[in-house]
């Protein structure tokens, strides 16, 4: 007889009573759902279960959301647990990327069942999906081999290492979604990538609700290549399609 496959674990901090139920409902048939209240359940959680997904609502009292994820990515037992983040506008999202607190994905309240769905899948899958180099026709997933290099104006970059250099100085890409959006970005120099085509070349989503995710990450890698982030020349955006790598 087959063994079956054990269930990923999710953890869901919401403070809503009723939706928290309707997230563990709508979950619960594919993973191990399970309701927390703090970091602290977190990290005895941890110990128990190897959760792979916190969702999180970013409106906790005292802002304990951020202080709370912020606690997650000092603690190296919980290095591998993504979060998923769901906010109710856009300036929420813009304060926690400011505050430079890594954020794996967003997603808007009211929420959308679908959508949570997609998102969880999504997050997940990126377990299983590693070290993906793209052609310009069709991704495969290989993995790199050992002495393969790219380089692009002053960056040089060992795929196999999963290193980034610029001007000779270590580039620290803290999440390994950044080091993918990167590669793909300057194996496709010169091309407009639309929102929604990094999302299912890169992130892997079959399905797309929200491209919120993309700006957040352009917008981390900016602050790790560009001189001025805020008057970006090496990824550009193209207003009304997307991004384009031009370093």
């Amino acid at each position: 007889m087959a063994k079956t496959k054990p269930r990923r674990t999710i953890l869901i901090l919401e403070q809503d009573t009723d939706l928290r139920e309707k997230m563990l409902s709508l979950l619960k048939e594919e993973y191990m759902v399970m309701p927390v209240s703090d970091f602290a359940m977190i990290q005895d959680l941890a110990h128990l279960t190897s959760p792979s997904l916190l969702i999180i609502d970013s409106l906790l009292p005292e802002a304990r959301s951020l202080e709370i994820c912020r606690q997650i990515r000092e603690q190296p037992e919980l290095a591998t647990l993504r979060i998923l983040m769901m906010v109710t506008r856009e300036s929420e999202t813009n304060q926690i990327i400011r505050s430079g607190v890594f954020i794996n994905d967003f997603i808007m309240k009211p929420l959308l069942w679908e959508e949570l769905r997609a998102c969880v899948k999504a997050l997940l899958r990126i377990e299983n999906r590693r070290k993906i180099i793209p052609s310009p026709q069709k991704r495969s997933k290989i993995s790199y081999k050992q002495g393969q290099i790219l380089e692009a104006g002053n960056l040089y970059i060992d795929l196999y290492q999963r290193k980034v250099l610029q001007n000779n100085q270590p580039v620290e890409l803290e999440h390994p979604i950044l080091f993918d959006l990167l590669i793909y970005m300057i194996l496709h120099r010169g091309m407009i990538l639309s929102r929604e085509h990094l999302l299912q070349q890169v992130w892997g989503y079959e399905q797309v609700h929200s491209t919120r995710t993309v700006d957040v990450h352009v917008h981390w890698l900016r602050e790790k290549l560009e001189d001025d982030p805020a008057d970006p020349q090496r990824i550009q955006t193209v207003r009304g399609k997307g991004y384009c790598f031009t370093g």
